[in-house]
């Protein structure tokens, strides 16, 4: 990956982990959104704090699940297996 623009330089090294980086925080995302981790765990995952996460989903456009939301889904998920 060779990165050069008019605004941009960037080495190749730098480039990949950008771009590793911004894959693995797209598909924490995806799992968010399906209910397969919590904020915590994508914090723990990106060795950031809650409230960072938090912040990145927000700029993703991402509804906060609230626990409310969380309770809910847990009784509907409960209603299903038993």
């Amino acid at each position: 990956v060779e990165l050069k623009s008019w605004d941009v330089f960037i080495d190749n090294s730098s480039a990949l982990r950008k771009f590793l980086y911004l894959g693995v925080v797209e598909f924490l995302i995806g799992l968010y959104e399906e209910g397969r981790i919590s904020i915590g765990k994508m914090a723990e995952a990106l060795g950031k704090s809650i409230y960072d996460v938090q912040r990145i989903l927000l700029r993703h456009n991402i509804k906060i699940k609230h626990d409310e939301d969380i309770l809910s889904e847990s009784a509907n998920t409960a209603k299903t297996i038993f």
